[in-house]
């Protein structure tokens, strides 16, 4: 018995394009990351001082004019009007028992205090007393007896007016002046930035089968070993001499 052999090409070199596998080409693949390109970006610096010149529109002071400028608020009266009020008036007073003293003498009567005797005592002559009379008297506070009472009176009409005065106001205009200012401006440059992509590469190899036949010995012996050691099998079958 013979057998079919195989055999296979040398690989093929990586490319790009896609390559498809079949029974008699096998495949590899290997991914690989590649420089695309590059894109180009503008990256600041820094910055640096310029002096620029600005056109700006001022308001200033044109000149002088006279107004009368509010200052404020004041009453003044406009007239009179009646008004009915109410309030206390004092028609008497009362007499208000306060204490009961004795002494030499009797304090006078005030507008707010009343003294009344009611009772005088002269002692007989001794060593202590001097023959004085000692009175008894009650003490009175005199209080107001009010009444309420309704009246009418004129009172005055008031009303609140602006008060004003002369003052000197500026009057203002406007004009464009030029004014340099100092400015910070950004400095820039161009730089490259490398762009990566994934590339997949192929490559691969053919296959070539030869196919084999079937060799039949016939041996005396059912261990043959010249024939077992060069591939031979035993089958089974035999025939007569």
């Amino acid at each position: 018995m013979v057998l079919g052999t195989t055999k296979y090409s040398d690989w093929t070199k990586w490319q790009k394009n896609s390559i498809k596998s079949t029974d008699l080409v096998e495949v590899q693949t290997k991914t690989e990351t590649e420089l695309a390109g590059y894109e180009t970006k503008k990256v600041q610096t820094g910055t640096k001082v310029e002096t620029i010149t600005k056109k700006v529109t001022e308001k200033y002071i044109s000149r002088y004019t006279t107004k009368l400028v509010e200052t404020g608020t004041k009453k003044i009266q406009t007239g009179t009007t009646t008004k009915t009020v109410t309030e206390k008036v004092v028609v008497g007073t009362v007499d208000k028992y306060v204490d009961t003293k004795t002494g030499t003498k009797v304090p006078a009567n005030t507008s707010t205090t009343k003294y009344k005797v009611i009772s005088t005592d002269t002692p007989d002559s001794c060593s202590y007393c001097e023959n004085e009379t000692i009175y008894t008297y009650e003490v009175y506070s005199v209080e107001s007896v009010y009444d309420t009472v309704t009246k009418t009176v004129k009172v005055p009409v008031y009303k609140t007016v602006k008060t004003y005065e002369e003052q000197q106001v500026p009057v203002y205009d406007f004009r464009v002046v030029e004014k340099k200012e100092k400015v910070e401006i950004p400095v820039y440059k161009e730089v490259k930035i490398p762009q990566y992509k994934t590339v997949t590469y192929y490559r691969c190899r053919t296959k070539t089968v030869t196919p084999g036949y079937t060799d039949i010995k016939w041996s005396y012996s059912k261990t043959d070993s010249s024939l077992t050691s060069k591939g031979y099998k035993l089958t089974g079958n035999s025939k007569q001499v």
